[in-house]
């Protein structure tokens, strides 16, 4: 799991960790574009993205419940739940980023995924290889 260090999920599973307790995510893929608008944005700690990308579209972001009391829009096309264990690392790495370059191997938190739930034909986009250039 590659926490954003500014972002609120990285805060959340060090909090976790340091009780010995392992996180419950839901990891979603498709739906709502203002969601990713939302991921994304700057916002302050302990501003809800969910609630801000309500606030963007003009109405609340419809949830359905998950595993181990996650939970994730219910428009999604695809969600992966399951929990990130505490102490657990997993070399990640090298890797190409949107940025143009590679990072270096490092441990990161392992996405124990407990169940995979999709629409009935869900979509899937995935990002592009590699950047467009003139």
């Amino acid at each position: 799991m590659h926490w954003q260090i500014q972002k609120g999920g990285g805060f959340k599973y060090w909090k976790a960790e340091q009780q010995g307790k392992a996180l419950a995510v839901a990891v979603v893929i498709g739906g709502d574009p203002i969601l990713y608008l939302a991921a994304v944005a700057p916002l302050p700690e302990g501003i809800d993205e969910l609630a801000f990308a309500g606030f963007l579209r003009g109405r609340r972001v419809a949830l359905a419940p998950g595993l181990n009391g996650s939970s994730a829009p219910a428009e999604a096309e695809i969600v992966l739940e399951g929990v990130v264990p505490p102490h657990e690392r997993f070399p990640e790495g090298p890797f190409g980023d949107h940025f143009g370059h590679y990072s270096h191997p490092a441990p990161f938190p392992m996405l124990r995924i407990q169940r995979v739930t999709r629409r009935a034909s869900p979509i899937y986009r995935p990002c592009c290889r590699g950047s467009a250039t003139a």
